[in-house]
């Protein structure tokens, strides 16, 4: 590697210098796409202690990696912590010693602006870049700091040129920013990027490489929006775009803007991932060549290319998961010998084989990177079973038997809000019960009964204004946003707002959970169990319960199953006008991260379901008052 930090910027770890440089020799930089780590992937690094062991990942690409003055990736995952779960889709993040296996491997600089960049929110942004900064390696495109943000280039000296890296994705799967804190991520918008790129320039940058998170999922082709932003770029002064987010590959080509020619991968697919099937376990290695002319500028030259596929398994088929420079490990498929010395199958040869026919398109005529495939490293010692991974879109962990341990009177709250931008209020301990709700219907003429026109709501529908004998001691279900609103202002209150309900779920440092910063799967009624045919819950509880069945999840205010059990209405609208929002999570929430008191959930605020409740609010007048 030859590459110094130039400007200490917003994502910068500072390097070694590198020594004396040929300045007439060209700079070689080379790129990967999408570095992802699904929940198979983590489990299968597991060694069973709480470590997570990836070197083995990258060990036959290494030399394609580490054979560069730079070499770039797109860092599709955050690196939050144990302490706020690793898993994998739809919210991702991963141990750190999958970055540690990265910097090994040879890699320098992440991209993180992608659509995961927020998956654990901004508590996320800043620990996957602090870990980053820790390792030795460069994140790109998020920021802590509105600082940070200000000046988002990353500048190095590379072969003795002045290069600026810049970094932006097209969103974040619909997750905002907390307020204030917008500037976290770099989005696709073309004024600021064209801004970036002026001042870069400005400042002495002669090589500017940018990545993109752009593009259309599983199409081989960039779209027509990509390519006209892509000439306004390179004629902006953007010599090399690296683009990410189809997982799949797409052509690399040169493009002409005025008198500027700048090099465009539009995509270069999975370089690591889950995706099993073909096209999306196929990936490039480019490598940008750069050099300086004779007029003093530095402009890119050439190209290379190297394919590569994601091997999932070892020769006895156990989960193992390496990337595979196909052109130096298919020639070891022609002799048995070979197979056994480089640990190939014969399933793994056809399926290298198939792999370079999938990407054969999009070799083209650049030439290709050769490299010698080291001797694999045998298998790690490790425990697929490691309890603390949750797996895609729901998770593994036990559920004990829930405490049956007396919980507090039920009633009202008195929420202490010194120090927050709400006025005093309290709120009910616990979801409204059904026998208090039929205590209300009673008092109407003609009550609308809970479930009445839910054609699917069968024996949990109510035949009268006294509720099913089964749910008498269970909250109410299956009413609307509109009748819980009434039935709290019976009792002299109103539902909360979403910022009152997160603020007595969370408390005023803002935990994760209500109990913690670390998923508790004891603490809360969810479903901990895959939905198939057969499987069971080993919580206690088959759908909703009564309250206060989980007393160590209860907030920092002593308040109930605000985590689980049902999704509560709040007062706030939803997304469009006739929406409204929902809050906690339920018993048929299966994913840890939707169970999050910031999580949001719209739906039709006419909506009944039997994953639906409410608890009510009231004002009072200062917090030091007495609970009403």
């Amino acid at each position: 590697m030859m590459l110094t930090l130039l400007i200490a910027s917003c994502t910068s770890t500072a390097r070694t210098p590198a020594g004396p440089t040929d300045p007439e020799a060209p700079i070689r930089i080379r790129a990967v796409g999408d570095l992802m780590t699904h929940a198979a992937q983590i489990r299968a690094a597991s060694r069973g202690d709480g470590q997570f062991e990836f070197q083995h990942v990258f060990a036959g690409v290494r030399p394609l990696l580490s054979d560069a003055d730079l070499t770039f990736g797109n860092l599709e995952t955050t690196l939050s912590g144990a302490s706020l779960y690793y898993s994998g889709y739809p919210t991702f993040n991963t141990p750190d010693s999958f970055a540690e296996a990265l910097q090994a491997a040879g890699v320098d600089v992440l991209q993180t602006a992608n659509n995961h960049s927020r998956d654990r929110r901004f508590a996320g942004v800043m620990r996957t870049l602090d870990t980053l900064d820790s390792i030795g390696l460069s994140g790109l495109g998020t920021f802590r700091s509105s600082e940070e943000a200000s000046a988002p280039a990353l500048r190095l000296e590379v072969g003795g040129v002045d290069v600026a890296m810049l970094a932006y994705t097209f969103g974040t799967n619909s997750i905002p920013a907390e307020e204030g804190r917008e500037w976290s991520v770099a989005f696709i918008d073309e004024a600021q990027m064209l801004s970036d790129v002026a001042a870069a320039r400005s400042s002495g940058a002669e090589l500017i490489l940018m990545g993109l998170h752009w593009g259309d999922d599983y199409v081989h082709e960039p779209n027509e929006g990509q390519r006209a932003l892509a000439r306004r770029l390179v004629a902006a002064g953007v010599d090399v775009i690296f683009g990410s987010q189809p997982h799949v590959l797409q052509p690399v080509d040169w493009v002409e803007a005025g008198s500027r020619r700048g090099l465009v991968a539009w995509s270069l697919g999975n370089f690591v991932s889950n995706q099993r099937k073909l096209p999306r376990a196929t990936g490039l290695v480019l490598e940008v060549q750069a050099r300086r002319q004779a007029d003093g500028t530095v402009v890119p030259t050439g190209a290379a290319l190297a394919p590569t596929w994601v091997d999932a398994d070892d020769e006895q088929g156990r989960p193992r998961y390496r990337v595979r420079a196909l052109d130096a490990e298919l020639p070891h498929c022609e002799s048995q010998e070979m197979r056994v010395r480089y640990a190939l199958s014969t399933e793994d040869c056809q399926q290298m084989r198939e792999a370079l026919t999938a990407a054969s398109p999009f070799l083209g005529d650049w030439p290709r990177i050769r490299i010698d495939a080291p001797t694999p490293a045998p298998s790690p010692a490790r425990d697929p079973a490691w309890d603390e991974v949750l797996s895609d879109a729901q998770s593994l962990w036990p559920m004990p038997t829930p405490s049956t341990a007396p919980r507090p009177s039920p009633g009202w709250v008195t929420i202490p809000t010194e120090g927050s931008a709400l006025k005093s209020f309290a709120i009910e301990r616990d979801e409204v019960l059904a026998r208090d709700y039929a205590a209300f219907l009673a008092t109407l003429p003609d009550p609308p009964l809970p479930g009445a026109g839910v054609p699917w709501a069968g024996k949990w529908a109510w035949s009268s204004v006294e509720p099913p004998t089964d749910q008498v001691e269970r909250p109410v279900v299956l009413v609307s946003r509109d009748e819980a609103r009434a039935y709290c202002a019976w009792r002299g209150g109103r539902l909360p707002t979403e910022a009152e309900w997160e603020f007595a779920a969370r408390g005023p440092k803002e935990l994760t959970f209500p109990w913690g910063a670390t998923w508790c799967a004891r603490c809360a009624n969810w479903y901990d169990r895959p939905r198939t045919e057969g499987a069971e819950r080993v919580d206690g509880a088959a759908t909703w319960t009564e309250p206060g069945r989980y007393p160590e999840g209860r907030s920092p205010f002593g308040i109930n199953d605000m985590v689980g059990n049902l999704s509560e209405w709040v007062e706030d609208p939803g997304a469009e006008d006739d929406m409204a929002l929902l809050k906690g999570g339920s018993w048929f929430t299966n994913n840890p991260d939707w169970l999050r008191p910031a999580a949001r959930y719209h739906t039709k605020a006419d909506e009944r379901s039997t994953i639906y409740g409410f608890r009510c609010a009231k004002d009072i007048s200062s917090p030091s008052s007495a609970a009403p």
